[in-house]
């Protein structure tokens, strides 16, 4: 499960953003609380603007309208993070983990990947469950 849920955490952060007045232990602490707490909502605000995302879409969506961008790239990205969560949330239920007993130990900023105006940033987060 720990595998699964950094990958997904580095997807999530991928697509979430890192605005300069964000502090980013707070978005490493709205995840995990939004996994303990089984709620998408608590890490929506995260994500990342939809201007910002078309600034750091592949060269491929160059000339593409919005609504393209949207059905090629951003609903489905969108779709992938909430069908992760979801899937967090039944390998929880699956294994009886009491989510509440999780607790975010550290969180570790990777090098940005894509060298652009707009540079999406991976978080790895550590966590401890039952100490």
């Amino acid at each position: 499960m720990k595998k699964g849920f950094l990958t997904f955490t580095l997807i999530f952060v991928s697509i979430c953003t890192l605005r300069a007045q964000d502090n980013v232990a707070e978005i490493a602490h709205d995840f995990i609380k939004a996994v303990k707490n089984n709620s998408l909502a608590t890490i929506e605000s995260r994500f990342l603007d939809v201007n910002a995302a078309y600034a750091i879409l592949p060269k491929e969506s160059t000339g593409m309208s919005i609504k393209q961008k949207n059905e090629n790239y951003i609903t489905p990205m969108f779709n992938s993070f909430t069908a992760r969560f979801e899937s967090i949330q039944k390998q929880i239920q699956a294994a009886n983990i009491d989510a509440k007993r999780i607790d975010l130990i550290s969180y570790k900023l990777e090098k940005p990947v894509v060298k652009t105006q707009v540079e999406p940033q991976a978080m790895s987060l550590f966590f401890d469950y039952k100490k």
